[in-house]
């Protein structure tokens, strides 16, 4: 397959020079543009004003790698389908003229994304990290298979749009989330390493759940044990999530270090349902007024 089938620039053909093994050399315009076999890299004399001076076919059967060349749009990006796309380390603010669909990976990572408008609506995997602008998920793709990470956007507040049946999601270092509600109801593997999340109360519903990683987040290790050992085999609901994790803490608080359970978090109105000496033992606990009812 000839890549020349597949670029057009605005205002000339591109024009094969020489081959290079599996490299093709190409001139446009008097700059020239190298791609290897399987993936196409643009670089900042491809760009001017913020844009891409190239518009791809509506198909394109590459890597399409945009990264690092001050790109503010993605417009001249195909339209209808890319085999993966690469547009990290630019000033996007946005997604819009995404490919609609992605065979592998769509990385859009240290941008300054404000919002996921525009994003493919299916990919394999789905990269956004460190995008501090982001405050909620409006806009993700629809159909995320394997991963879908966005570590390290410290404003993200809400889960709100993220895609269900992902396999591993990853929040890592998301300080301000302090809440899992939004979550989709079925996915595999929850990494809360630095977030503010401080309840698994919003996962409890979720049968297909293979693995939480919870330490370094703000989750209490009581509450983590139960869990994993009462919660996800048990006729748990948001109802009576906190009555169940009471019990559970009375039953078994001896086999725990004060560290362990100092930082659990609970709704003032099952606090108050401790007794006194457990109140005692409890004293450095916080108590959340948003769960009062």
């Amino acid at each position: 397959m000839k890549l020349k089938r597949h670029i057009n620039f605005i205002s000339e053909t591109v024009d094969i020079i020489k081959h290079e093994g599996n490299m093709t050399l190409y001139k446009v315009d008097g700059k020239d543009l190298y791609n290897a076999k399987d993936n196409i890299e643009l670089k900042n004399p491809d760009v001017l004003n913020n844009k891409l001076l190239y518009k791809f076919d509506n198909h394109f059967n590459f890597t399409l790698k945009v990264n690092d060349i001050g790109l503010t749009t993605l417009e001249g990006l195909p339209e209808k389908y890319a085999y993966a796309v690469q547009c990290h380390n630019n000033n996007l603010t946005d997604l819009k003229y995404s490919p609609r669909r992605i065979e592998r990976d769509f990385d859009c990572s240290s941008n300054i994304l404000s919002s996921l408008n525009g994003a493919p609506y299916s990919c394999e995997s789905f990269y956004c990290q460190f995008n501090n602008e982001l405050t909620d998920l409006k806009g993700a793709p629809k159909q995320v298979i394997n991963v879908f990470d966005v570590g390290f956007c410290n404003n993200l507040t809400s889960l709100e749009g993220m895609p269900n049946g992902v396999s591993n999601i990853d929040l890592i270092g998301c300080s301000n989330l302090t809440s899992l509600e939004g979550l989709p109801e079925k996915f595999g593997t929850i990494n809360l390493k630095g977030t503010g999340v401080y309840s698994l109360i919003d996962l409890a519903f979720d049968t297909s759940l293979d693995s939480i990683e919870w330490q370094g987040s703000k989750i209490s290790k009581i509450e983590y044990d139960f869990f994993i050992n009462e919660a996800l085999h048990r006729s748990v609901n948001e109802d009576n999530y906190y009555n169940f994790l009471i019990s559970y803490i009375k039953e078994n608080i001896d086999d725990y270090e004060p560290n362990e359970y100092s930082n659990l978090i609970l709704p003032q109105e099952f606090y108050d349902t401790l007794d006194d000496d457990m109140k005692n033992m409890f004293k450095s606990i916080k108590t959340v007024a948003k769960y009062n009812l």
